[in-house]
This record gives C-alpha cells, structure tokens and sequence, in this order.
C-alpha cells in the first residue's frame, strides 16, 4: 500500500474545475476564524488540487497526511 501511496504523491493532483461561487465560498472557509479546522483543511487541500499543486506539496504545505489528501 504504501508504494501505490507515493506513486500517487508523485505526480499533480486530479484537476478540478471549480466555479466561481463554489471557488469564493472555499476562499470564506480558508479565511474563517470561527469554521471547524476539518472544513478549513479540506478547503485548502480543494483550492490547491484546482490549482494543480502536486499531491506531496499539497500534504507538505498543509502538514496533513497522504490519505487525507488523496482521499
């Protein structure tokens, strides 16, 4: 399991096409100082794969693990 893992890790996230709306309303999360951090996090990990940011920067940056990431 682990080597599919960082097979996966390895290359960009899946891209995501977001709207507009959908795109602003995950911005109001990132920035929410009253939203549930699991909210805030999914958001982030959201936002960074439309932006094509790789699997492994995204779990890096964010300080979070693969699974949550990938899954």
């Amino acid at each position: 399991m682990l080597c599919k893992t960082r097979k996966i890790l390895n290359y960009p996230a899946p891209a995501l096409t977001l709207d507009e709306t959908t795109q602003q309303t995950l911005l109001k999360w990132t920035r929410s100082t009253t939203a549930n951090a699991a909210l805030v996090r999914l958001a982030c990990i959201i936002l960074m794969s439309s932006e094509g940011t790789a699997n492994t920067v995204i779990v890096h940056h964010l300080g979070t693990t693969a699974s949550k990431v990938i899954n």
